[in-house]
């Protein structure tokens, strides 16, 4: 799977000190989201829906997430359910 450029936007903006910067991690993202255009925001919806597509295992997840160049570790066990937040999260931010 190619890493898309706004995924490596969005890991960009999740550095070392954002759970520090935001009272949440959902309040976080949606400053994030927010930030964003909507082309942006619709490329990375498309690119969540691939990479979530099918049922990957949480190591796939896992692996994609840390493409993103995230500072945010997120344990294997939690990944899943992590991406089921940044799709809910972004769906939201799009209006849907």
């Amino acid at each position: 799977m190619e890493i898309v450029e706004v995924w490596l936007l969005l890991g960009a903006q999740i550095h070392q000190d954002f759970l520090e910067d935001y009272p949440d991690l959902i309040s976080g993202l949606r400053f994030v989201f927010a930030s964003m255009s909507d082309v942006q925001r619709s490329d990375l919806l498309s690119f969540l829906m691939e990479v979530t597509e099918g049922k990957p295992s949480a190591g796939e997840l896992a692996k994609v997430w840390y493409a993103s160049g995230a500072d945010l570790y997120v344990q294997e066990s939690d990944v899943q359910r992590f991406f089921e937040l940044l799709l809910s999260e972004l769906k939201n931010a799009i209006g849907g």
